[in-house]
């Protein structure tokens, strides 16, 4: 009877223990479950958040577009327009980026004085007369400072000397003086540009300026019909050459070249368009209007974006070319 008593008593205590252990499983299932679906949940709920807030960034940028007025056009007659228009054909180096924007950073110290020059520092050149030096002029550089601002703004640049197609300014650092060389004329047809300005929109902070733009090229020979006479043919590129479609070929004298239009041919039935090509007694104005016009939708575009100054005043900030 004591045996079967120890015996019973044995039985319970292992069924407690099987009992107790599968409650600690259970638990432990429990708890790794509830561990796990919190942990995928919030992961979840993270990536839910992510996009939301990359919803919400887009959703903030459509807006502030969405805030800024649509812009007000200048008319191409306007002073403004004829400012501008003097600032980028004073230098090449406002379209010679097929790619990316030419701004502040990468423009050069050469172009900068350049432009500054041609268009204020100039005006306040005084009269050297030293013929023996070679210099005609000089300027100081606190008008090439002050010329940089008006056309730049508050931009940084090395003094030194610099040139357009000749010899501009000779600086002088010890004197912050710059001399202007005596310059010196000739020569035949050179390449040049065909620029004109399309469009101004005006915005609460800057001016945004579109023009279109071709590239001429000469070629010039000696010809034997009807005489000897030497004459240029001249082709007509979207942009530079190689790089860009040739849209035209023609000469500039009836004699020369047998067989290849004139110019008038070339661009017979185009539609005018309204197009700010500066001063029409400026040189080659009715070519580049003809040409432009005829070519418009082929010719590249650019956009200049000057910024305003709170007195009414504005300077160039970049260009880029869109087209």
């Amino acid at each position: 009877m004591y045996k079967n008593i120890l015996g019973g008593m044995y039985m319970r205590r292992s069924s407690v223990i099987t009992i107790l252990l599968l409650v600690l499983v259970i638990v432990g299932l429990v708890v790794a479950l509830v561990v796990t679906n919190v942990d995928f949940t919030h992961k979840e709920n993270d990536v839910v958040q992510d996009e939301q807030n990359s919803q919400n960034e887009v959703s903030n940028d459509k807006q502030n577009e969405a805030k800024e007025p649509a812009p007000t056009y200048i008319s191409l007659d306007s002073d403004i327009v004829a400012k501008m228009y003097d600032i980028l054909k004073s230098s090449d180096e406002f379209f010679n980026s097929r790619t990316g924007v030419l701004d502040h950073s990468n423009i050069s110290d050469n172009a900068i004085q350049h432009i500054a020059y041609e268009i204020s520092a100039k005006n306040k050149m005084t009269d050297t007369k030293e013929v023996k030096d070679m210099t005609q002029g000089k300027w100081t550089k606190a008008d090439m400072d002050a010329s940089v601002k008006e056309i730049f703004g508050d931009i940084s640049y090395t003094p030194s000397d610099f040139s357009g197609q000749f010899s501009e300014g000779k600086y002088n650092a010890g004197e912050q003086v710059y001399y202007h060389p005596v310059g010196f004329g000739g020569g035949g047809p050179v390449p040049y540009t065909a620029h004109g300005i399309v469009s101004v929109a005006e915005y609460s902070d800057r001016y945004e300026v579109t023009e279109k733009y071709l590239y001429l090229v000469p070629r010039g020979e000696y010809n034997e019909v009807p005489i000897r006479y030497f004459g240029n043919r001249w082709t007509v590129y979207a942009w530079h050459p190689i790089e860009s479609e040739k849209l035209a070929q023609y000469k500039d004298f009836t004699e020369a070249y047998p067989g290849l239009v004139s110019l008038d041919e070339i661009v017979s039935g185009y539609e005018n368009k309204n197009i700010y090509l500066g001063q029409k007694d400026e040189y080659g104005y009715d070519t580049k209007m003809k040409l432009l016009c005829k070519f418009y939708d082929q010719a590249a575009e650019y956009k200049h974006t000057f910024m305003k100054n709170a007195d009414g005043t504005f300077y160039w900030s970049k260009s880029e070319i869109v087209k």
